[in-house]
């Protein structure tokens, strides 16, 4: 399926990765100190803005996320601790790295260890009718924008089957954002189309976009593939036409599911292109990264959400949907929207 999952490492304990995020960062306390040894502290905070609060020492004053790795630095700004892998172990999310400035040096050489439990706080409870739709219904009242199939899959997990222009594909949110924005110019043309093989499936992918959906046709001998290009262009010229009369009615509410963890700014400008077109909102979902982690739901404008479900469904190469978590998210952003 399209996009890529972050590679991270499974925990041999309960089957749970988590995802390195700002989120999981900043929700709790952590404990700091050498592997092995009692903490430093119990009560280090990662604070919002990139300091550090709970615990005072010149080693540790900020932190950022840079290329998927915590990394400290200290007073001067210097590199103290790059966390680059996390685990589960028995309840606890785990971050261990080689102290920097020793790394090289085997006589002072050790390891730092960053860990806090992992907590799984309920749901809030949903009322009124967003309470009442079946899961088909609830499905239903939703159209997906990418970034891969997952959504579509959830759809069909409960016996609905609705069309839609990304339901089967998807691209990264700044291509999207841009065919928006140009009113589809040059989506689907010919001149930057192509049918392409990948694991025993042929896909069309539009090359100005960076778009990719599934034909579901397996590239056997007798495939015209001419004539298969043909067909799935004027199927996408169809639903392009459909998209956009979706846009304008606004009677659906579009969610985008998103591995890059975008900020506000962008699912701000996501909202603004897509209500270009008339009463749209979208709701912009990202993976907390620990399994049964509650779902969560923030409102970004009138018109825009930001929700995390505990994770994303393809793993070790095939679909495994949190639809509980899917369901119970979708509900409460029903419930907020009216």
């Amino acid at each position: 399926m399209i996009g890529l999952n972050p590679a991270l490492r499974h925990s041999p304990y309960d089957g749970v990765s988590p995802v390195l995020t700002e989120e999981l960062l900043v929700a709790a306390p952590w404990r700091y100190g050498k592997d092995g040894e009692e903490p430093f502290t119990h009560g280090l905070r990662f604070l919002p803005e990139g300091g550090i609060g709970g615990f005072d020492h010149g080693n540790e004053r900020s932190w950022a996320i840079e290329t998927g790795a915590l990394v400290l630095r200290g007073v001067r700004g210097e590199v103290t601790a790059r966390f680059a892998a996390i685990e589960a172990q028995r309840g606890l999310v785990v971050l261990r790295a080689p102290y920097e400035p020793y790394a090289q040096d085997a006589a002072l050489f050790f390891i730092l260890r960053l860990e806090r439990e992992i907590t799984r706080p309920s749901a809030p409870m949903v009322t009124g009718p967003a309470a009442e739709l079946t899961d088909k219904e609830l499905v239903e009242r939703f159209e997906s924008l990418g970034h891969d199939c997952e959504f579509g899959l959830l759809q069909r997990a409960f016996g609905a089957e609705p069309m839609g222009l990304m339901r089967w594909g998807g691209t990264h949110v700044v291509y999207l954002i841009e065919m928006l924005e140009r009113n589809f110019a040059g989506l689907g043309d010919p001149a930057s189309c192509e049918i392409v093989e990948s694991k025993g499936e042929l896909y069309l992918v539009d090359r100005r976009y960076h778009l990719t959906r599934h034909t579901f046709t397996k590239p056997t001998p007798d495939v015209d593939h001419a004539k298969l290009f043909q067909q799935h262009l004027s199927f996408f010229d169809f639903l392009k036409k459909a998209f956009v009369e979706t846009l304008e009615d606004g009677e659906l509410m579009f969610v985008f599911k998103d591995f890059d963890n975008m900020g506000r700014d962008m699912v701000l400008e996501l909202s603004r292109a897509l209500r270009r077109y008339g009463p749209a909102k979208v709701m912009v979902v990202h993976q907390h990264g620990i399994e049964g982690a509650a779902p969560t739901l923030e409102l970004v404008s009138e018109h825009a959400w930001l929700g995390h479900i505990d994770r994303f469904g393809q793993r070790d190469g095939a679909w495994q949907i949190s639809r509980e978590s899917w369901t119970t998210l979708l509900r409460m952003v029903l419930a907020q929207a009216g």
